[in-house]
């Protein structure tokens, strides 16, 4: 008996600490349930910018693309991105934010692919690119957000919100 396949579709912070965790959470659910199908959304920095991650990426998609885990491209942008420790996070969210249309087009293509034996059941977003859940609601598809960094930071973020939402402090 042919079961039908529930793909999910991953899209990282295309930094290396951001990918390879949203990738070893793919490999998991995929080594868990044979039902699942994932594809990781690549959006690359130029090279000049992150030549590390970019080989990260090159290995990854090399290591461990197989037929429940699938690797596509994203259109590189065109701006001259700005570099530096302050400007980085805004560079990249310009780059993610020019590429929605990409994301938006293959969601589309995904939908409306005949030949595929999957339903596309959820967009896993990193918790920088909450932005795109925007995308996955105009298709009616369920966003689930991957916390990159360990438990223990959460907690204390929600800590911190807690202490200025309900308590009125200041947490700056």
């Amino acid at each position: 008996v042919d079961m039908e396949k529930a793909e999910l579709i991953f899209i990282p912070w295309p930094l290396m600490g951001h990918l390879a965790q949203l990738v070893e959470l793919a490999k998991l659910l995929i080594n868990r349930d044979k039902k699942f199908s994932i594809t990781v959304l690549i959006s690359r920095l130029p090279a000049s910018l992150d030549p590390i991650t970019n080989k990260l990426i090159d290995s990854l998609v090399a290591s461990y693309t197989t037929e429940a885990l699938k690797f596509f491209q994203l259109h590189p942008t065109n701006h001259i991105p700005e570099w530096s420790s302050l400007s980085r996070g805004y560079t990249i969210q310009r780059q993610l934010d020019s590429q929605k249309p990409d994301v938006k087009k293959f969601i589309q293509q995904r939908r409306t692919d005949e030949s595929s034996s999957s339903k596309l059941v959820g967009v896993v977003v990193d918790m920088f690119f909450t932005s795109i859940i925007d995308v996955a609601d105009e298709f009616g598809i369920p966003s689930y957000v991957f916390f990159t960094s360990g438990a223990a930071f959460l907690g204390l973020m929600l800590h911190f919100q807690s202490l200025q939402d309900d308590h009125n402090q200041d947490v700056s």
